[in-house]
């Protein structure tokens, strides 16, 4: 429905506009007459009409005061001026304050139609474009927490390097100043506590530890604040160009000073905050936050509950040469793959150039926890549970926290290596075998549509051409192969205990063409579909006699 207003002195006038609208369509409603500049003023405000016919000259407020007024309150409506004054300067201030038309009486009763017809198509245009907004937005708000973390993941493992992009990225959720610092945030000891009585109560203090840190960090308008899980967050500082890196660094240690703290007095927990160097553009980023990670490790030495900065710690500067050099990356890589030769070979060369040159032997545990860290993260990518994995991290800390021998510290490492890799190895095999299963299902459920291996792909999130090879090696068919086999087998059924027709039986299991349906069925089972119901009805009866 268009609601119109009408605002006139003139009743006659009035009539006449009302009688030609309401008569020429149901989709046309008066919803309200203004007999001078005031009424229209606050009717229009009230009843919010869709398009208003004013007149200019009316006791009270003129037309175009009306106008300009209700443009303000209601910028969609459309406002249609009738005057019998057709001097220049008014049409020019309509034109000035968007007027949709300018007419002059006498107005035919075709020229209103046809002029509240072009507009009503414009205002089903906009609501439509504003239904589809709405929809957008209400999709989006749902997705916005998955974006925002995709977009810090992104920023932090390096797969951002634009910095226009990241910019933009930033700007989609407000954050306007530069990305120029990141915080690594770790709850104290959390998987080695076993005071939780259930994993409910270990969700709820994890649950209280981020309220807690979101209102510490709400003194700082624009940062991104986001959970890895298992009690690690990771936090970006924007702040402007002019804050020096000197004073940036105050800054953000004294924030991590409030967040220890509210974290202690508000909470059974105590949290370690990592802060890493300024940095300027997606790199500068990364790298800040790789920083605050190894600097939160820290707290393995100098003990949690505080905030330690990049420029605090030992090992930075080696850790990025580590990183630069590339053989934690090879390590990474060779765990994440289930390669046991591969993972022995990276784990000696990183300890050869990297750990077995150190004489100091506490800074060679620290070195010893970096590398366990970054790989027990890129191994949780892989699907082995954090908590475990975590747990037997901390575990392997104990242990070399004990041992003085090099020879010793490094057949342990290499003996939890071992026992990581065949995680992620079974791991890996469940998780192939959990999303056939459920791909299978939905071809299951699904057969009777038009689906092909795209469709089925996208409900195990995995690309088309990962997912046939997938496919095929654990169910040992293709793809095609299996849904054809789903298909016939239920063909089969539907032969033998129904009366349906071949046409309508391939409509059931997702043909639309009986014919190539009875040629799939031939080469599937070796008979047609009506030999098929024939020699089955034949065997059944016989078999009863």
């Amino acid at each position: 429905m268009i609601k119109i207003m009408i605002a006139d002195d003139e009743p006659l006038q009035r009539q006449y506009l009302r009688t030609v609208l309401e008569d020429s369509s149901s989709q046309y409603k008066v919803v309200a007459e203004a007999a001078n500049g005031e009424e229209a003023v606050t009717l229009g405000l009230e009843l919010k009409p869709d398009i208003v016919f004013l007149d200019i000259r009316m006791p009270g407020f003129d037309g175009i005061e009306v106008a300009r007024r209700l443009r303000v309150a209601l910028p969609q409506v459309k406002i249609v001026i009738v005057s019998a004054y057709g001097e220049f300067h008014y049409a020019q201030q309509a034109v000035g304050l968007g007027m949709a038309e300018y007419l002059l009486k006498p107005v035919e009763s075709d020229e209103i139609l046809s002029i509240t017809e072009k507009l009503s198509e414009t205002i089903e245009e906009e609501r439509e474009k504003q239904r589809e907004l709405e929809e957008t937005k209400a999709t989006l708000a749902d997705a916005i927490p998955f974006i925002r973390i995709g977009f810090v993941m992104d920023l932090i493992n390096g797969n951002l390097s634009d910095e226009a992009e990241m910019n933009n990225r930033a700007a989609f959720f407000g954050v306007t100043n530069p990305l120029r610092l990141a915080m690594n945030i770790w709850m104290d000891n959390l998987t080695a506590q076993n005071n939780f009585r259930s994993e409910l109560e270990k969700q709820i203090v994890q649950r209280q530890v981020t309220e807690m840190i979101e209102q510490s960090l709400s003194e700082w308008p624009q940062h991104f604040f986001i959970s890895l899980g298992n009690g690690q967050f990771t936090v970006l500082l924007a702040a402007e160009d002019d804050v020096d890196d000197t004073l940036l660094k105050s800054m953000a240690m004294s924030l991590g000073d409030k967040v220890c703290r509210t974290v202690r007095d508000s909470t059974s927990c105590t949290v370690t905050v990592g802060v890493g160097r300024a940095g300027r553009g997606p790199n500068g980023i990364a790298r800040s936050h790789r920083e605050a990670v190894v600097a939160s490790e820290y707290r393995v030495l100098y003990g949690g509950d505080q905030p330690i900065h990049a420029d605090d710690v030992e090992a930075t500067s080696e850790y990025a040469n580590v990183l630069k050099q590339g053989y934690e990356k090879n390590l990474v890589m060779a765990v994440c793959m289930g390669d046991w030769d591969r993972t022995v070979r990276s784990f000696l060369s990183l300890w050869a150039e990297y750990i077995s040159d150190d004489d100091q032997i506490a800074r060679i545990r620290l070195k010893i926890s970096e590398i366990c860290s970054v790989v027990v993260r890129a191994s949780v990518d892989s699907g082995v549970n954090f908590d475990n994995l975590e747990e037997s991290r901390v575990n392997l800390e104990h242990q070399l926290a004990k041992e003085t021998s090099l020879d010793m510290m490094k057949e342990k490492v290499v003996n939890w290596l071992n026992e990581l890799v065949s995680r992620i190895r079974t791991s890996r095999e469940f998780r192939n075998v959990n999303l056939i299963d459920k791909a299978v299902r939905y071809m299951e459920e699904n057969y009777n549509q038009e689906i092909g291996l795209e469709d089925v792909a996208k409900q195990v999130y995995l690309s088309t051409c990962y997912f046939s090879r997938l496919f095929k090696q654990v169910k040992g068919w293709s793809f095609t192969e299996y849904l054809t086999h789903v298909r016939m087998e239920e063909a089969r059924k539907l032969l033998v205990n129904t009366s349906y027709s071949v046409a309508e039986i391939a409509m059931r299991v997702g043909f639309r063409d009986a014919r190539y349906f009875s040629q799939v069925f031939k080469k599937h089972v070796g008979k047609t579909p009506g030999t098929y119901r024939r020699d089955e009805a034949s065997r059944i009866l016989s078999s009863r006699e």
